[in-house]
């Protein structure tokens, strides 16, 4: 895979950062790291400067984000970074008025704000647009209620980006959504998650109880919503997998080292055929999602018809590969590969949600043959 030399250097600068600010060797709070990642302007690459963004390539957004996946072992933290970003910020971007933008999008590309989306309810799963929140309207805004679950970042949210029915009877045409500050009346948090992969990125249920929402925190128009939920999960899935290019990139040099180091009846372990030709499905299965990541990035960047397809299959590609390769290093590493202290096993953790999150592989299939049968191969 070529990047342009712009690119390279924007990765090694990343890098740079994550050496000095994130792997201090003092305990950081996550607020403060995510404060210095807000200075140093990992949230606003992509967003126009009039709003204090940079306005960086969408190839330079998804090498910061690939870094990140490399560089720095918790991948929790840039997870909510990426949620941040594309389920949230996105929206705001591409769908909200200019209030909005100054009350909410500067300060959530600065990393004054941090920002929780809610859409996954309890009973909807991946029928997303099946929502049982409502939003009713009355005057000078709506009255939702209801619950959604699986929130990442609620608990330290400043805004959640929440999508509820305002017309039940619309289905698809019937859902808005709305930017809302966390301390409204009537909107409650719930208790954070405990999670097996991705730990540090906080997650809890989020619940309306007659919370007035005012007609001003709507995005966009009414019963836009679906559209803008899909437009943000577009974002999503191109560029957050990139986080798992760069670690699958991290597992490949980990197992090199480890298997030249290592000896077992008198060789290195890499003389094994049994484990040389799991470094080499490593190697192949790195280049190939790097190669179907930025395939994606470019269609998205030339706004091209093949986005979906392109975006979808990169989603299932990398997340699986990611598990596999996972797999592979935990068998690489032996007994070292399922304790805590290496870093390992964590990786695998880290992975097994990717198959679920921005859209299930079953659904990204369903998306896929779609595209096929509409002929846009």
């Amino acid at each position: 895979m070529i990047i342009s030399q712009k690119t390279q250097e924007a990765k090694q600068e990343v890098q740079n950062f994550i050496e000095r600010h994130l792997l201090s060797k003092k305990e950081v709070s996550f607020q403060e790291k995510w404060r210095k990642c807000g200075e140093f302007g990992i949230l606003s690459l992509p967003f126009p400067k009039e709003y204090g963004g940079l306005e960086s390539s969408l190839e330079e957004l998804a090498v910061t984000i690939e870094a990140l996946g490399e560089f720095y072992p918790d991948r929790g933290f840039t997870f909510s970074l990426c949620a941040h970003l594309f389920a949230c910020s996105i929206p705001l971007w591409k769908f909200g008025d200019e209030n909005q933008k100054e009350q909410f999008l500067r300060p959530m590309i600065s990393g004054k704000m941090i920002a929780a989306n809610a859409m996954t309810e309890p009973d909807t799963g991946s029928d997303a647009f099946s929502l049982q929140t409502t939003a009713k309207k009355i005057s000078g805004g709506y009255v939702l209620n209801g619950s959604k679950t699986y929130s990442s970042n609620a608990p330290l949210a400043d805004t959640i980006i929440c999508y509820a029915k305002t017309s039940p009877n619309l289905g698809y045409f019937g859902i808005t959504a709305f930017a809302l500050p966390s301390n409204l009346e009537g909107l409650k948090v719930g208790n954070e998650f405990t999670k097996t992969g991705l730990k540090s990125s906080p997650m809890a249920p989020v619940y309306f109880d007659d919370c007035f929402v005012s007609e001003e925190y709507r995005i966009g128009r009414e019963g836009n919503g679906a559209r803008i939920f899909e437009v943000s999960m577009s974002w999503e899935r191109t560029f957050l997998f990139a986080l798992y290019v760069g670690m699958m990139g991290k597992q490949l040099q980990k197992c090199l080292k480890q298997t030249q180091e290592r000896t077992q009846f008198g060789k290195k372990i890499v003389e094994y055929q049994a484990i040389s030709h799991r470094l080499v499905d490593m190697k192949i299965r790195w280049e190939t999602s790097r190669l179907l990541l930025y395939q994606a990035v470019d269609s998205l960047a030339k706004d091209a018809p093949s986005h979906t397809l392109d975006s979808c299959i990169a989603k299932i590609y990398i997340s699986e590969m990611a598990i596999l390769s996972s797999l592979d290093a935990v068998q690489i590493h032996g007994g070292q590969g399922v304790v805590s202290e290496g870093g390992i096993d964590s990786m695998l953790y880290d992975a097994l949600p990717s198959r679920i999150f921005s859209g299930t592989n079953e659904i990204m299939r369903e998306k896929i043959i779609q595209e096929l049968l509409n002929s846009r191969i």
